[in-house]
């Protein structure tokens, strides 16, 4: 019985030290985590005028930005606008300031005029992505859809470089969280301008 204790007490003596070992292996080990995805058709497109998925949108939203984006806490802060922005004009008119740093992954810079071209090219008649609707209460947006109005008469200026000016027909006290969208996502306009042409 004794031989037996001393037998159980030495394992004890060097299962110990391991143990330690692995705690201090385990609190030095990196915390970096990896998130995978999966989505469950093809991805076909990414030009949101032309297409509008679940999964074309999931890559979108985790892959781009628009004017605003969803914090951790699901409330709405600038993304490509530098801060959410207060509507004048009896919430009418939103006056937008782009960050001067965001670039496209060939290095033009984001710029007012690809929210515009993005835009025109959504609410055109033409239009496939079946969610032009979505943009009715943009000044002009429902005349547009229906073939009545020129792209051009849509209420979205850009104002200069940076500054985008969107008018509306009617206060939108939701338009914040709606410009989370990808449907509001900007496209760059030299390449639309090079590729895939302008709907008027």
């Amino acid at each position: 019985m004794k031989m037996k204790t001393m037998v159980i007490a030495s394992c004890l003596l060097l299962v110990a030290p391991l143990a330690a070992c692995g705690r201090a292996h385990a609190n030095t080990t990196t915390t970096q985590k990896t998130l995978h995805l999966m989505q469950d058709t093809e991805l076909t497109s990414l030009d949101t005028s032309n297409t509008a998925t679940l999964t074309q949108w999931n890559v979108l939203q985790q892959s781009m930005e628009g004017l605003y984006r969803m914090n951790a806490h699901n409330q709405v802060v600038g993304a490509m606008a530098t801060k959410v922005v207060k509507p004048t004009n009896h919430g009418k008119t939103y006056t937008f300031h782009l960050r001067k740093s965001a670039k496209w992954s060939n290095g033009h810079p984001v710029t007012a005029a690809d929210f515009v071209t993005a835009w025109r090219r959504s609410v055109s008649s033409t239009s496939t992505s079946g969610y032009s609707y979505i943009y009715e209460g943009i000044k002009n947006a429902a005349q547009i859809s229906a073939g009545h109005k020129s792209t051009k008469t849509l209420g979205v200026t850009a104002v200069n470089k940076h500054t985008l000016r969107v008018t509306l027909s009617h206060a939108m006290p939701y338009l914040s969280k709606m410009l989370t969208m990808p449907a509001f996502f900007p496209q760059d306009h030299q390449v639309v301008s090079k590729y895939g042409g302008l709907r008027h």
